[in-house]
């Protein structure tokens, strides 16, 4: 890979959790100005283990994510929460997916199993002379030699040896396919155990993940922000390393918990791909939608849920948010919400318009 190349987009099938380490990571390395080149020189990793690691093609291991932290001032903290997350999701879907415990069938079929032939596999094993039977062999005198079929072994004549891969007479072959049948029906019960198994230790979905396929309304949503005590004594603190409820106690933490997406929740970045929400113009808010600033680190993004106007100008609005320095908080922001403003209007996909909340009267 060369120092002008830049990083591959990130597969499609990822899981979500390991999207949003390498998103952060790919954030990292382009804020610090170190390209590949430079990562590989200042660590123990190649330039192309770094581009694999990154470009979601290889998963990359817990030190190289604290190397690159400590590498480009970045919270250590966080990293590894994401990491752990992004590690115990990656694990969970190799897992709801196991191999076919039967495993291929060899074409040639079964080997058969060593010991000492049965006695039918043997019904000559010498020469018959004068009527008299050898090592058990049938005489023209007993009645099993007429079952014999034209042109075997008579008096007098010699009856070839059996050989370990020459034909077998029909008793054997008939023992040989009942060994086959056994065998197969044995693969068949453990495959189906397997799947049984696999299906009921599945953890995560197989697919990537998905906006939520619970749909909530719009006082669902007020409903859920108000769990976190929103300035009050009891709010929860702001981390962005720190877990509450599973959800990351971060803006797009916060938001992700409001509208019910996968825990720990996705960035802000991801929040505004229109994988989670679609961009609304401003006149179009309503409770319950997100404004969301996703350009920039993990310190200058911001994510909060629009609750209602506090002007009739539209100007400024009441938020929920989880804000830096304080923690959940019901406050009033004024940001600009057309271009060339960094913050705009998004809309959760999964919020269910049935019974529609309509704005309340505008409140200083």
């Amino acid at each position: 890979m060369s120092r002008s190349r830049q990083l591959s987009p990130l597969p499609d099938d990822l899981p979500q959790a390991v999207r949003t380490l390498l998103g952060e990571l790919r954030l990292l390395k382009d804020r610090s100005g170190y390209d590949l080149r430079a990562l590989a020189m200042k660590t123990h990793a190649s330039r192309s283990s770094w581009g694999r690691w990154l470009s979601g093609e290889t998963w990359i291991p817990r030190e190289a994510v604290v190397n690159m932290a400590e590498l480009c001032a970045g919270d250590s903290g966080h990293l590894n929460a994401l990491w752990q997350r992004a590690e115990d999701e990656r694990r969970a879907r190799q897992f709801a997916d196991p191999p076919d415990p039967a495993g291929p069938l060899d074409a040639a079929g079964p080997p058969h199993p060593a010991g000492p032939p049965h006695p039918a596999d043997h019904a000559t094993n010498g020469h018959a002379t004068n009527g008299h039977a050898t090592n058990g062999e049938a005489t023209n005198g007993d009645p099993a030699s007429a079952a014999r079929p034209a042109g075997t072994a008579g008096p007098g004549a010699h009856e070839p040896p059996v050989h370990p891969g020459g034909p077998r007479p029909a008793r054997s072959r008939r023992g040989r396919t009942i060994f086959v049948g056994t065998l197969l029906g044995c693969a068949i019960a453990a495959g189906a155990a397997g799947l049984v198994i696999g299906l009921s230790l599945r953890t995560t979905p197989a697919e990537p993940i998905q906006p939520s396929a619970k749909w909530l309304t719009r006082e669902e949503i007020l409903a859920r922000v108000r769990t976190w005590h929103p300035h009050t004594d009891l709010r929860i603190p702001y981390s962005q390393s720190r877990f509450y409820q599973g959800y990351r106690t971060d803006g797009s933490g916060y938001a992700s918990m409001a509208v019910g997406l996968p825990t720990p929740g996705p960035n802000s970045p991801d929040l505004a791909s229109g994988q989670y929400t679609r961009r609304i113009a401003p006149t179009e808010l309503l409770p319950g939608d997100l404004v969301i600033n996703p350009t920039g680190d993990a310190g200058t993004r911001q994510v909060a849920v629009f609750d209602r106007w506090a002007d009739a100008a539209h100007t400024r609005y009441w938020v929920y948010q989880q804000r830096r320095g304080y923690g959940t908080d019901h406050l009033v922001l004024a940001y600009a919400l057309d271009a060339p403003s960094p913050y705009h209007a998004y809309r959760p996909l999964n919020i269910h318009e049935i019974g529609t909340l309509t704005p309340p009267e505008v409140t200083p």
